[in-house]
């Protein structure tokens, strides 16, 4: 049972003498949404659903998809590099991983040492 308030009264009244209830229908059918056509009506949601549920009005929810016109971006892997074609390259040698691990540290180590040697201090 829906308890009607003189507060809903006046809302109500607001909204009926403005549209009749094919234009209310007419307008339900035509939003995008609810809540934006009870921002267009200047209603909460609450009341707009007590009213339609009070006139016997229908809101058919909206079909939520892929906009017209939409066009997919193609994907950027290269399907034919799996993944065991690149285990199968340098990576998978250990000897090689390990070579590339100490490169990287005495890189980082000659980096340190000169930048030491600018500003021995860190200012």
């Amino acid at each position: 049972m829906i308890v009607k308030t003189p507060r809903y009264d006046s809302k109500y009244n607001r909204i009926i003498k403005k549209y009749s209830l094919p234009e209310l229908q007419n307008l339900l059918d035509s939003c995008k949404s609810k809540t934006a056509l009870c921002d267009k009506l200047g209603i909460s949601l609450k009341y707009f659903n007590i009213i339609i549920e009070l006139n016997n009005l229908e809101y058919a929810n909206k079909i939520q998809g892929v906009k017209k016109g939409f066009v997919h971006k193609p994907m950027k892997i290269n399907h034919d590099k799996t993944v065991e074609v690149r285990l199968t390259q340098e990576m998978i040698s250990e000897d090689t991983a390990l070579a590339r691990f100490y490169k990287e540290i005495a890189e980082k180590k000659k980096k340190r040492m000169l930048r030491d040697l600018m500003d021995p201090y860190g200012d």
